[in-house]
């Protein structure tokens, strides 16, 4: 028997820890040890089990029947697109030049108020619908969301109003380049709810990958924005993209940002290929030597109580994303399901559009379906009988797409998920 061993009557895993044999249920979080009997027994049903040992495996299968009856509510097709939650992209204006722009940055195009708060009422009429308290919008880049400061406000101020007559609650995320002065900075304290600012790491890092638009440097802005951010105790996570210019630096800059900031939350993300980084000779990171960095990383962050999990065995997660449920409105009108393709007229991931004509949303619920299908698709076959399905949900549908999907990837989800079991076992 090779390990690990799938098992799906009861959709588990046999594991093979320090000579002992485990048995982890993903959905249910069970972890336990099991007897060579019910190995046996699992194996073959002729062979002997007492009524102990069998009852056990009997309740597993239960909670397996249980878990898979939830999953397939998961794994069906919503035709009825009607999401509360909203990400707008107000501008593709940026006051950055980054080497890596996926959305090609800088063409200030800019959203009309008039089609966001379409998409904000719309997301409202949707979360009565279905009672939901909570509507989450995030202001997000096809640029920078704060480059179009006048509109940005507005759309704030606007949620913010409608949702208080509605009696609900809203929570209000940027994703931001840190090119801000304090007054805006003390306006988003007290407006909005959280922020993730991009920085990529020591002076020379920031400088090459993310140079203002006059090329001059941009590592003291970003860098002052954290700290006034922190003045105010307000929520931030700092994100950081990986390339092949600052990988070998990868612990330097998590010390750094340790010994420099307060912030606890730090995302790690390689870089992906896009046409402006090829354009500027920027690659992606080795793979094996990325991983090997974040899995050294992800035990340093334990013990100085940072938050560095890529993957949680406490968190199930059936998708990567929302995929065809995502509600990603750009400044042309266009409902994207994914930011990586903020820059394309034409995708398959683009799944609507808002029609002046008809004055609504329209959805092609055919793009959605082909979505949802390569998903289930991975899901089905590739991801079958791995054991990080639940915790990576079939990682990256658009790099699927794009056959840019890479092994060493899911190995390291795999590692992960072993690690965490093994030190759960052991507790």
């Amino acid at each position: 028997m090779k390990y690990p061993f799938y098992l799906k009557e009861l959709d588990s895993f046999i594991l093979k820890i320090k000579n002992k044999k485990i048995l982890f249920q993903p959905l249910s979080k069970l972890i336990s040890s099991l007897t060579k009997e019910q190995i046996g027994w699992l194996k073959n049903k002729k062979n002997k089990i007492n009524a102990i040992q069998k009852k056990q495996i009997i309740n597993l299968k239960k909670e397996a029947k249980k878990n898979v009856k939830k999953l397939k509510k998961t794994i069906n097709f919503n035709k009825n697109y009607a999401p509360s939650n909203l990400v707008l992209l107000p501008t593709n204006g940026c006051n950055l030049d980054c080497k890596y722009c996926y959305a090609n940055a800088g063409k200030n195009e800019v959203m009309s108020l008039r089609l966001a708060k379409k998409a904000i009422l719309y997301c409202i009429k949707n979360a009565k619908k279905q009672k939901k308290d909570l509507i989450e919008l995030t202001l997000h880049g096809g640029g920078e969301p704060t480059f179009a400061w006048d509109l940005y406000k507005k759309i704030v101020l606007f949620s913010k109003e409608k949702i208080k007559k509605e009696k609900k609650h809203i929570q209000i995320s940027t994703i931001t380049n840190g090119i801000l002065n304090k007054k805006q900075i003390l306006w988003i304290v007290k407006n909005t709810s959280s922020i993730m600012i991009s920085i990529d790491g020591l002076k020379k890092h920031q400088d090459y990958h993310r140079p203002l638009r006059n090329k001059k440097s941009s590592f003291n802005i970003v860098f002052s924005t954290i700290k006034e951010f922190e003045k105010y105790n307000f929520p931030i996570a700092i994100r950081t993209t990986i390339t092949d210019y600052n990988l070998k630096d990868l612990e330097k800059i998590y010390n750094f940002y340790k010994r420099k900031f307060k912030v606890d939350n730090y995302k790690f993300f390689q870089l992906s290929s896009c046409s402006k980084c090829s354009n500027n000779n920027l690659k992606g990171p080795n793979y094996n030597i990325f991983y090997k960095k974040i899995d050294k990383l992800l035990d340093k962050s334990v013990k100085d109580n940072k938050y560095l999990k890529i993957i949680d065995i406490d968190k199930i997660k059936f998708r990567f994303c929302g995929l065809e449920n995502n509600f990603i409105l750009r400044w042309d009108d266009k409902i994207l399901s994914c930011l990586a393709i903020s820059d394309y007229k034409n995708h398959k991931f683009i799944i609507g559009e808002y029609s002046n004509k008809k004055r609504k949303f329209v959805i092609n619920n055919n793009n959605r379906k082909k979505i949802f299908r390569l998903w289930k698709n991975r899901l089905k076959n590739e991801c079958k009988i791995c054991i990080a399905k639940y915790y990576c949900g079939g990682s990256c549908i658009l790099d699927y797409y794009h056959k840019n999907i890479n092994k060493k990837e899911c190995s390291f989800y795999k590692n992960i998920i072993l690690k965490q079991i093994e030190m759960r076992f052991n507790e």
